[in-house]
Formats: structure tokens, C-alpha cells, sequence
């Protein structure tokens, strides 16, 4: 006789363990799972036990949360971000290459180190796209061999006569002492006052009385760390208001700033993913760990039972659900009974056509039920007696109007 065998779909019956943004796909030796689009999948196990973590996917250049530089293009990566600075910026980020992008600055700067650059002391240097230039400076005469080359050589002119006293000194730079890159700015009939160009910073020994004498070409702010307080593993972006300049904590990193609305990326901590190390947290090797931005949580699969001590800390515990109806070598039940698997254990209970023989333990003993009373080999009743079939066995009852004298 051929047995027929009952294939169990774990999907249907939800005796899978797919995560709930997983597609559950049922086959002939068990199921697999597969995450559902806009889901990457991060099981532990991805070639083994696929969908069994799924993590949506977010468009962080769209959303805006990235950390990408103002003067950067951000780019959507399948997982995660890049970033990559503009044409006309150079990519100053701490991390070039893990974390691209972070910090775009202007080109070096040819005009802040002499070095780099020919003009003469007595002219401006002004950057430019491709380079710089040099202008000499005003009341300096241009006297650089090459026309196409202004500002190599700058020197004062020669009068041919003692300027008027009417003069005023800022008519001359000979009669004061700003700073070439400075503005004379007359105040009165012989006096004046200098004031540093813009993208210059005065240091001037007496700034307050006698401003203008020193001027040095600023440095940007988050260049430089004496002007701004971010983390080192901060991100620092340079805006035109409130502080001319904001901080963001890098990626892998928590803010634990004191005043994250107003003064985030202060405070930077380090991001452990303590589901990749099993010294870093306590799940239970059968459940599954989930990384938070801030910890981590444990939960038991499908088909197990959380017998966790603390119900405010799951998946400590997990205990294997087993089906002892499925293995005969676990449950004691008649081979003429029906299993009948439970949370916690199972019951037996004999067929139907059969006594059950023993009702302390029900179903292990199973007896086909006879009618003893249909035949006369089957039974010893005297003729003149009634036979009454039993559940167990038989009675007989002597008719009207016999005694018994058994």
C-alpha cells in the first residue's frame, strides 16, 4: 500500500522565521527567503539564511541626510552615500578614503605664501581660478619687463617736484602707512584711518587706534581649528549665518552633544555594531540580533518559544519548539491513535473503531472495537439470554421469563 505524505508549507502556516519585509517562498524541502524590493538584505548568514534581516533602503541625498559637503555633488549608492566635490573645490576631508567629500576648499592659495608666488612686495596678489595675479598697488608704478605679467615689479614714482603740502595722505602711500592690502579712508583735512580689504584679518599691533597696518589673508574657518569647536570626527560646513559654521558627526558616529538642536557634532562617539561581535552582546545563539543607532535589541525566530527571565529584555532565551508527532521515537501514542502536537508536549487519542485501554494515559493503548454479540462463536450466552455489546467486551441478561443460574 502506497502511504501518502503530507508536505508542510511553512509560509502559509507561518512556521518560518523570513523577516516581515521578507517574501516567503515555499519548496519541496523546506522555504527560503528573499527581502522585498527597496530592502537590502543584512542577515548574518546571507548565503545560507538569506531575508532573514531586511533593512530598508534609503535615498540619503534625497532625504538630506547626509553629511556631504555644501560645495559637494551627493551620489545614492545601492547602500549608503558618496560624496564628491564640485568643480573649482579641492577635497580636504580629514578621511579622502573612506569618507569623500566631507570638506571642499578653495584651491591652495598662491597668495598667502610668498613662495608660490612672484609678485612684488609692494603689490595685492588676488587669486584666481587657474593661478593668480598681481596688481601693483595704488600709488605704485608697474615697471614689470613683461606687459603680460603686472605687478612682478612695483616701485614708487619719482617726483619731480616735493609733493603740495595740500597733499593728503591718502592721496599719497608715501604719507601713510596702511597696509597694501589695506584702504586709506581720509577723516579729516590731514588725518586718516586704514581699514583691512575683505578676505584680509587686521593684526595690526594697535588694531583699535591704528587699525590697518597688518593685514593677513584670512583662513577658512573650518581649516582652521583655533576658530571653530566641532569634533574631530565631526564634519564641518561653512554657512553665512549664526555661527558662520555647523558640525555633523561623521557616519559611524552618535551625537552626544549637550545641546544637539542648537550645537550638534560637539560630541562624537564611535557606533559598535554589537551584533557582529557575540562578545558584545547577549542574545541567544537561536535569536536574531538587530543594531540600533544606540544598542541593540534580540528577538526569538518563528517556531521558538522566549523564555526570557526579563520581559523588558527578549530573545535571551530561546527554546526550539519541538513537534514530537512528527518522530514516533518521541511521543508513546498507538500506532491506532491520532497525534496531536501542543505548545507544551502533545495527546494522543485512539481512532475511531477503537477503545481506548487505557484511560490514565490516553491514546497508548488502542483496541479495535468487536461486536461479540453478532456472532454465537463470539460470545457464551445461553441461548435463551440477551446479548449486549460493550465498548470493552459483553453482557448477557437472561429473557423473560428465565432465572439466572449462572
Amino acid at each position: 500500500m502506497l502511504k501518502s505524505v503530507s508536505v508542510e508549507n511553512e509560509c502559509l502556516t507561518g512556521k518560518h522565521d523570513c523577516d516581515p519585509n521578507a517574501i516567503c517562498r515555499d519548496n519541496e524541502q523546506s522555504f527560503t527567503c528573499e527581502c522585498a524590493q527597496g530592502y537590502t538584505d543584512r542577515s548574518p548568514n546571507r548565503l545560507n539564511r538569506p531575508g532573514r534581516v531586511c533593512i530598508q533602503l534609503i535615498d540619503e541625498c534625497a532625504t538630506g541626510r547626509h553629511t556631504c559637503s555644501a560645495q559637494a555633488e551627493c551620489r545614492d549608492l545601492e547602500e549608503g552615500y558618496t560624496c564628491e566635490c564640485k568643480d573649482g573645490f579641492i577635497d580636504r576631508s580629514p578621511n579622502l578614503l573612506t569618507q569623500p567629500g566631507r570638506v571642499c576648499g578653495t584651491p591652495d592659495s598662491a597668495c598667502r605664501d610668498p613662495r608660490l608666488n612672484n609678485c612684488s612686495r609692494n603689490a595685492i596678489c588676488y587669486d584666481e581660478p587657474k593661478g593668480y595675479r598681481c596688481e601693483c598697488a595704488h600709488g605704485y608704478v608697474d615697471r614689470s619687463p613683461d606687459g603680460t605679467q603686472r605687478g612682478h615689479v612695483c616701485e614708487p614714482p619719482a617726483p619731480a617736484t616735493p609733493p603740495p603740502r595740500t597733499c593728503h595722505p591718502c592721496q599719497d602711500p608715501l604719507l601713510n602707512d596702511c597696509h597694501p592690502a589695506g584702504t586709506c579712508r581720509a577723516t579729516g583735512a590731514k588725518t586718516y584711518t586704514c581699514e583691512c580689504l575683505q578676505g584680509y584679518v587686521d593684526r595690526s599691533p594697535d588694531s583699535k587706534n591704528k587699525p590697518g597696518r597688518i593685514c593677513i589673508l584670512t583662513e577658512p574657518i573650518c581649516l582652521d581649528a583655533s576658530q571653530n569647536d566641532c569634533h574631530p570626527a565631526a564634519i564641518c560646513s561653512e554657512t553665512k549665518t549664526g555661527d558662520k559654521y555647523t558640525c555633523r558627526c561623521r557616519d559611524g558616529y552618535i551625537d552626544q552633544s549637550p545641546d544637539l538642536v542648537n550645537r550638534p557634532g560637539r560630541i562624537c562617539v564611535e557606533q559598535v555594531n554589537e551584533c557582529l561581535d557575540r562578545s558584545l552582546n547577549d542574545c541567544d545563539p537561536l535569536a536574531v540580533c538587530q543594531d540600533l543607532p544606540d544598542g541593540y535589541t534580540c528577538r526569538c525566530p518563528v517556531n521558538t518559544e522566549d523564555q526570557s527571565p526579563n520581559r523588558n529584555r527578549p530573545g535571551r532565551k530561546c527554546f526550539q519548539q519541538v513537534n514530537e508527532c512528527r518522530n514516533p521515537s518521541l511521543n508513546n501514542c498507538s500506532r491506532f491513535a491520532d497525534c496531536i502536537d501542543k505548545a507544551e508536549g502533545y495527546e494522543c487519542r485512539c481512532r475511531e473503531g477503537y477503545h481506548d485501554g487505557n484511560p490514565r494515559h490516553p491514546g497508548t493503548t488502542c483496541n479495535y472495537i468487536i461486536n461479540e454479540c453478532e456472532s454465537s462463536n463470539l460470545n457464551d450466552c445461553d441461548r435463551y439470554a440477551e446479548c449486549i455489546d460493550l465498548e470493552g467486551g459483553y453482557e448477557c441478561r437472561c429473557k423473560e421469563p428465565y432465572r439466572d443460574e449462572s
